[in-house]
């Protein structure tokens, strides 16, 4: 009982596919080998085009979250620009006295409207 038997596979190539294998075959190579490498080659070249596309996903990203940083920033100097109803409360007070379990929510913030915290539910 051996283990390592030989399977015969057929399978069906184009004339362009052909010639290809035709031109390696020149070279030295059987058929099999040939299949063989290029199905070695196509994983490979799979591999590597995750491995390009896991790249440009990390630079896309990093620059979102310099754009969002970028925001982040310029939303806090306007919020410390920001007075609301009562004139010598600034936003930022306001904020820091709003416990974790509370939002106020960004359209008011940017609206300049009057400061009412939500409760989150739980």
């Amino acid at each position: 009982m051996s283990e390592n038997r030989k399977v015969k596979m057929t399978i069906k190539i184009d004339q362009s596919v052909k010639e290809k294998i035709n031109k390696y075959r020149n070279y030295g190579y059987n058929p099999a080998e040939i299949i063989t490498m290029g199905i070695i080659l196509l994983e490979d070249s799979k591999n590597f085009e995750l491995l390009l596309g896991n790249r440009k996903l990390e630079e896309k990203t990093t620059k979102e979250m310099i754009k969002l940083k970028k925001s982040i920033e310029k939303l806090n100097k306007r919020i410390d620009k920001i007075k609301y109803n009562n004139d010598n409360c600034k936003v930022q007070e306001i904020i820091r006295q709003i416990t974790e379990d509370e939002i106020i929510p960004r359209e008011q913030i940017v609206h300049y409207c009057h400061v009412k915290p939500e409760k989150l539910e739980k």
